[in-house]
Parts: structure tokens; C-alpha cells; sequence
């Protein structure tokens, strides 16, 4: 009985084993057919990991509104500073502290900017729990995110090489302005939009890691006409005041600036390259003014960032 025993218990375990082998091969595959011109994947976010050893001075994280919105290009362009964006389409608050472990690994930015639409996009108790357990799962194996790929298998992708030109920003060109303005965007309100309890915790466990890697954090909103309003800002103010952390809402700031019938790629959801210069230089400012930051155009180590740039300038150039 007892050896009866002993071998199922092997088979289970050699079960598992191949079973890990097998995720574990199909979230390197996953990975790697991630790098798809689609705007709903940005592939170039996990590139980070590829750039050399705290090269990093300043780390954007968040949803498709990061990508979408923040250009670290024109961040060298202005000031020399070396800035990475890891934003992915409908990234969790969860996904992002797990993320955040794996960048800490190689890189230790001085200022991290936490986009912060991810935190009311879970309302519930149950749904931030599903997310919460999908994020560490992905973690061990990134098929749980990145399965979708699988379905769009490409021997182009495969050959594919990391290395993305503008450091996690995606160009967005075209526009598809907000036809009627009318509704409630930034308007005057005392309300607080509600925060639930799982999210704003996740937060806070970001910002801890942050800061005990020697970050300085701020939390950013990047305008979006179609996902904010003054009862968000008012509930990120509340919670960026308890964690004591800048919190910068360019829904505000650049209020005047952003024109939602030509600074838009979708109708008023996220910034096209227009839009995204204008927060990107924003951005640039506020570093200079608030942060001591290296400029880096002189260093022969970030050569290939002079590169880069030009590359990315001749993009825009022909955007436009």
C-alpha cells in the first residue's frame, strides 16, 4: 500500500513539474509574440528590463494612459534625464507592485511617477481580490496576462529583438476629437470619489517599495477626458495626503493646454502624439524644478540615447 502510495506521489509531482515547464514555455512564447504593432499591446514596456544596470533616473508606471501620454524622448531632448515608461492596456494597481519588483531588480530610478487610473477602475471588494490573485500568479507565469498572444502567432514577432527607441512610449498619431464638451470633465466638485479598500492598500504597498529603494514618488494623472473627473481628483488628493506624496493631476495643470478636438487619438480616452508632447514637456519641467537629475547627452555610456532621439524625431517629424 505504502509503495502504492509512494508512486502517485511521484506522478503528481512529475505532473506539476512538466506542468511548470510547459507555462513556463508559454509565457516566454507569450512574451515574445507580444511585440505586435497593435496599439492595444505596448510591447515595449518590458523592454526595460533589457537597458543596462541603474541607467534609469526616471520610471513611469501605469495603464495605456502612461504609454500614451508620456514621452521620455522629449525628456532627454530638454534635460538629458534618462526616463522609462512601463504602461500596459488596463494594467491593475496589483500588476504594477509586481512589476515594480522586477525593475528594482536592475534599476533604481531616483523619481517614479504611479499613474494612478488603475486605482478606481475596481470598485469591488470581489473584483479587486480576482485581480489581486492574477496579478501574483503572473508573476510566477506572465501567460496569465499575456495568453491573449497565442492567438496571433508571428515568426516575425519571434525574431523580434528587445530594444524599444522610445523607451516605452507608443506614438499615437491621428486624431479623433471630443465631438461634445459639455459634460461634467473637471468641473467644480466637492465630492470625493470613493476608493476601495484593496486598491488604495495596493497603492500604499507601492509606494512603501519605492521608497525603500530611495524613490522619490509622485502620483500622476494623465489627462483623459473620457475616464476623469473632479470627484477622482478629490479622492486621489485625500489618499496622496495620507500616504504623504506629491500627487500631480495634469487634468488640472494642463487644462488650458490640451485642446480635446485635436490633442486626442480616440475621442477623448487617451493623448495622441500632440497631446503626449505636451505632457512629456510639462513633465520635463517638473523634474528640472523639483528634482536634482543628471543630464546624460555628454556621457559617451548613453550614446545610443543621442541615436534614439533622432530616430524618434524623424517619426514625429514625418507625423506632422
Amino acid at each position: 500500500m505504502r509503495s502504492i502510495k509512494h508512486r502517485n506521489l511521484w506522478k503528481s509531482v512529475l505532473f506539476l513539474l512538466i506542468l511548470s515547464l510547459i507555462l513556463s514555455a508559454l509565457s516566454a512564447l507569450s512574451i515574445q509574440l507580444d511585440r505586435n504593432p497593435n496599439p492595444l499591446f505596448n510591447f515595449c514596456a518590458r523592454d526595460l528590463l533589457q537597458e543596462p544596470e541603474n541607467t534609469i533616473d526616471t520610471l513611469v508606471i501605469g495603464t495605456s494612459d502612461a504609454y500614451s501620454g508620456v514621452s521620455p524622448l522629449v525628456w532627454w531632448n530638454q534635460h538629458g534625464y534618462a526616463g522609462y515608461v512601463w504602461g500596459e492596456p488596463a494594467q491593475r494597481i496589483y500588476e504594477t507592485h509586481e512589476y515594480l519588483k522586477k525593475i528594482y531588480q536592475r534599476q533604481t530610478p531616483k523619481v517614479v511617477f504611479l499613474e494612478v487610473g488603475n486605482v478606481y477602475r475596481d470598485p469591488s471588494d470581489g473584483l479587486n481580490l480576482d485581480f489581486m490573485v492574477k496579478a501574483y500568479l503572473a508573476d510566477v507565469f506572465p501567460l496569465v496576462t499575456y495568453h491573449r498572444t497565442l492567438s496571433q502567432f508571428s515568426f516575425a514577432r519571434l525574431r523580434a529583438k528587445p530594444g524599444c527607441v522610445a523607451r516605452g512610449y507608443l506614438i499615437r498619431s491621428g486624431t479623433q476629437g471630443v465631438s461634445d464638451q459639455t459634460g461634467g470633465y473637471m468641473k467644480p466638485d466637492s465630492a470625493a470619489g470613493p476608493i476601495n479598500y484593496f486598491s488604495a492598500r495596493e497603492l500604499g504597498a507601492c509606494i512603501d517599495l519605492c521608497r525603500s529603494h530611495g524613490s522619490q514618488v509622485v502620483l500622476l494623472s494623465v489627462p483623459s477626458f473620457a475616464d476623469w473627473n473632479m470627484e477622482k481628483h478629490n479622492g486621489m488628493t485625500a489618499l496622496a495626503k495620507k500616504y504623504e506624496v506629491s500627487y500631480l493631476d495634469l487634468n488640472l495643470e494642463l487644462k488650458s493646454q490640451i485642446n480635446w478636438k485635436t490633442d486626442t487619438v480616440d475621442g477623448g480616452k487617451h493623448l495622441n502624439d500632440k497631446g503626449a508632447e505636451k505632457v512629456s514637456v510639462y513633465l520635463g519641467d517638473y523634474l528640472a524644478e523639483h528634482y536634482t537629475l543628471p543630464d546624460h547627452r555628454g556621457d559617451s555610456a548613453y550614446s545610443s540615447w543621442n541615436t534614439d532621439y533622432q530616430a524618434y524625431a524623424a517619426e514625429i517629424k514625418k507625423l506632422r
